[in-house]
């Protein structure tokens, strides 16, 4: 055993009978330290309410995103759990934690600091699949072109940095874009590899988890945001705030869960897609929603909502709705999906939309109460067909 984990080589995991989806908690470490990030870019937008940094949070979110997505993506393909994988994966920890101290000073010096630290990641990334191709002979080809790919990315990364902004934020996200690109392009990409074969099953559940992470940060900025104020000063209206917080990140994990995670994901690549991104504008959405959380908290029901916040909510919840959408398309069939329609997703969206032309002109009870009924209905009416046995209209028979 001791030897085992000493040095245990990275092997695909076709080539490895012993292969499970067990997620080790080397794995579960590097998702639980994503949250640090995500609160702190969450600071970000709860402090600066400006258009621009809002595409600044949504450039920083997916770049967080994508560089958890393709470690995970790694260790999907390969099994493995010695001491230079673990040591490695420290390393990764250690910038991922650089990444969230400079996201503190962003807009600002912060943003050097931040892509020098991905791109530290990124090299280590590559790193993993040089080593990879090293012991696991009948992949080094796609381990190599992973290694060269994210070796360029991250020299690509460090060297827009020198250039005068915006050019150097746009250099970062043509490089983010090419990267993309690599995997999915036809024919020449990444994908098109025969040996690009993840563990479907071990990759849904690492996404389910950092969604859980994600809505566990709204949870965390709600409590602070209270407990700033002392429970001693909280008055009904604060605790009616928090009621509706929690009933609000709660019902968006049972949307999730019951209607699109842990689902087997179609073995094509086509779908794959699909499901990978629909993923991260899924996570977008929530993570917009966890900020929405402390304009909730500092509501006053009579007053108008606080819209600096009440955008986020209802554009977060339109863009989870969709992601909803394409993400169901992407997975196999489930018995919940004959309850869940096309209809009542648009439904939800265009509530969502309401809410947010008219939060601004109403008190904040009507607001939030069309808030409500855009996300509740989402669990309410699938319950309502699955306890009279009913197919809604738009929705796929079992």
């Amino acid at each position: 055993m001791a030897q085992t984990i000493v040095l245990q080589p990275p092997t695909h995991h076709e080539d490895d009978p012993n292969a499970s989806h067990h997620v080790h908690w080397v794995e579960l470490f590097y998702d639980l330290i994503q949250v640090v990030c995500i609160f702190q870019l969450g600071n970000l937008l709860g402090y600066h309410h400006d258009f621009q940094s809002f595409l600044i949070y949504v450039g920083l979110f997916i770049a967080i995103w994508v560089s958890w997505a393709a470690t995970v993506f790694y260790t999907s393909l390969y099994i493995t759990n010695d001491v230079p994988h673990r040591l490695l994966m420290a390393l990764q920890i250690v910038g991922i934690c650089i990444m969230a101290i400079a996201l503190g000073q962003i807009p600002g010096v912060g943003i050097y600091y931040f892509a020098v630290a991905f791109a530290v990641v990124r090299g280590i990334l590559a790193l993993l699949y040089w080593r990879a191709g090293y012991y696991s002979k009948s992949t080094a080809q796609l381990s190599r072109r992973f290694a060269g790919l994210f070796i360029t990315v991250s020299v690509a990364v460090v060297l827009a940095t020198f250039l005068p902004y915006p050019l150097n934020y746009l250099a970062w996200t043509l490089i983010l874009l090419a990267e993309q690109l690599a995997f999915v392009w036809p024919k020449v990409g990444l994908m098109s590899d025969d040996r690009f074969k993840p563990r479907l099953v071990h990759l849904s559940e690492r996404f389910t988890l950092l969604f859980l992470i994600v809505m566990g940060e709204g949870f965390f900025k709600l409590v602070l945001t209270l407990s700033e104020q002392g429970i001693q000063n909280l008055d009904w209206n604060d605790y009616i705030n928090a009621t509706l917080g929690c009933l609000w990140l709660f019902s968006l994990t049972w949307i999730y869960f019951d209607f699109v995670g842990n689902g087997r994901i179609k073995p094509d690549n086509c779908h794959m897609i699909l499901w990978w991104y629909g993923h991260l504008l899924l996570m977008l959405g929530a993570s917009m929603n966890t900020v929405a959380i402390k304009g909730l908290m500092t509501a006053e029901l009579l007053a108008p909502f606080p819209m600096e916040y009440g955008w986020l909510g209802c554009l977060g919840l339109i863009w989870f709705l969709i992601a909803t959408i394409l993400i169901q398309a992407a997975i196999k069939q489930h018995t919940a999906h004959q309850f869940y329609s096309l209809r009542l997703r648009l439904f939800g969206i265009g509530l969502a939309l309401l809410t947010w032309i008219l939060g601004s002109r109403v008190p904040a009870w009507f607001s939030i109460s069309l808030f409500i009924i855009a996300y509740a209905s989402q669990i309410a009416s699938p319950l309502y067909h699955a306890l009279r046995g009913t197919t809604p209209k738009g929705a796929t028979p079992i």
